[in-house]
């Protein structure tokens, strides 16, 4: 049996045919391009170069909208009946 040199990753979002959560080995050069893209992180964090770096979720630009909560508490998102009757 010959020694690989792969590296696994485990991936955080869906690549080519890999589900996150599913852990796969690659050439160390494929996987630290999909763990600094934000695919993947080190599955084995002993075999990773460095201090077993760990990927970022790559943030989302919002435009500066924050997630607001519907504005009825009974969460069936028609809002206040009695917004339209307010000045």
């Amino acid at each position: 049996m010959s020694k690989t040199n792969n590296v696994a990753v485990r991936f955080l979002k869906r690549w080519r045919a890999y589900n996150p959560g599913e852990v796969a080995g690659f050439e160390p050069e494929v996987s630290e391009k999909l763990v600094d893209g934000g695919a993947a992180e080190y599955a084995d964090k002993s075999r990773a170069k460095g201090s077993g770096k760990k990927a970022e979720p790559k943030k989302v630009d919002t435009g500066g909208a924050e997630k607001q909560p519907p504005d009825d508490a009974g969460g069936t998102g028609q809002g206040d009946p009695d917004d339209d009757a307010r000045p």
